[in-house]
């Protein structure tokens, strides 16, 4: 949720570190990532084919970034231009972050910082705009956004329990159905169906469904709503999540790639060892998705173009499952409290 200080609690944190800068004007300052500054963070893979864009300064807070990291890898392009950010190499607000980086064709970044000791930096392909002079860096632990000498990226938030009920929530063709926080088995939408979450607080559910492609819409009637979902999450294509616009809304999703016994018709997530499977969360696309953050511990989040994704993703993996154009961005809300990177 939005971290919120009040103006007289602002004057006095700014008196103070007035004071502190006064009394050590030499003193260096430790600078490290913050999760706050990722616009994606995950643990395994992060793909991105083209075309993608994301945007470094359409909605963003002040003094917030959108880089894009993985403990693992990070692949970027091959199929259409991939532009991280939009504006590449000129703009620089946007870091691609983990041990190994892979530019396929059609990749435009700005910054890598990668890790020489642990990964790669591979660039394989044809209209590749790397980064500029001065801003690629083979040291997770030391560079311009980290000095600190740890190469570990910022922890995730902490992951709810999660405790399903026993009734479907059941949204019906055309259909429109209004709950409050609880504990409910399945949300199954309808086509055309809209389902509102009518207050703040906690809902949780097994599963999220909507099995027909149509201007469906998941509308939030208050902000700080929070989501929860034990297993899988399908979205079709055309619906909309958080038409509203309302603020501190968060998606937490536990479950694994997998079939559910052929419940999860979602596109196969990121290749692993054990195989590849139904992902865990899934977006259609061709409308809008707007939250604080969505987290999906365990598995894969499929992005679908075209879509405007005003969010934070955090999890296992995540990757774009077609070549329409997806446009990724700041939520436009402070979610997390940001740590320093001004020395």
């Amino acid at each position: 949720m939005k971290p919120r200080i009040g103006s007289i609690g602002q004057i006095v944190v700014a008196a103070m570190a007035v004071l502190v800068l006064m009394a050590a004007p030499n003193t260096a300052h430790a600078i490290q990532y913050s999760l706050g500054n990722f616009l994606v963070l995950v643990d395994d893979q992060l793909v991105l084919k083209g075309a993608a864009d994301v945007n470094c300064c359409h909605g963003t807070p002040a003094g917030v970034r959108s880089d894009l990291g993985s403990r693992n890898s990070i692949v970027l392009g091959g199929t259409l231009s991939t532009d991280v950010p939009v504006g590449a190499p000129a703009l620089k607000d946007v870091a691609v972050i983990a041990p190994s980086v892979t530019l396929n064709n059609f990749a435009h970044v700005s910054m890598v910082i990668y890790d020489l000791t642990t990964g790669t930096y591979v660039v394989s392909g044809s209209g590749i705009v790397q980064p500029s002079a001065g801003n690629l860096f083979s040291d997770l632990g030391n560079n311009p956004l980290n000095n600190t000498g740890s190469k570990t990226l910022p922890a995730f938030p902490s992951f709810p329990t999660i405790t399903v009920g026993a009734a479907d929530v059941v949204v019906p063709q055309s259909g429109s159905v209004t709950i409050s926080p609880g504990n409910y088995r399945d949300l199954l939408i309808g086509a055309f169906g809209t389902i509102n979450f009518s207050q703040p607080g906690i809902y949780q559910f097994r599963r999220i469904i909507t099995a027909t492609a149509s201007t469906y819409e998941l509308v939030m009637q208050a902000d700080g709503v929070q989501i929860n979902v034990k297993e899988f999450v399908h979205l079709s294509e055309f619906g909309d999540v958080n038409p509203t616009g309302k603020s501190g809304l968060t998606i937490y999703v536990e479950g694994f790639d997998g079939t559910y016994a052929g419940a999860n018709k979602n596109k196969n997530g990121v290749t692993r060892p054990a195989g590849t499977f139904p992902a865990a969360f899934e977006f259609g696309g061709d409308a809008s998705f707007e939250a604080c953050f969505v987290f999906v511990k365990n598995g894969t989040a499929n992005l679908r173009g075209h879509s405007l994704f005003a969010t934070q993703w955090f999890g296992n993996s995540l990757q774009e499952i077609s070549n329409l154009g997806i446009t990724m961005e700041s939520p436009g809300e402070i979610c997390f409290t940001l740590t320093s990177q001004c020395p």
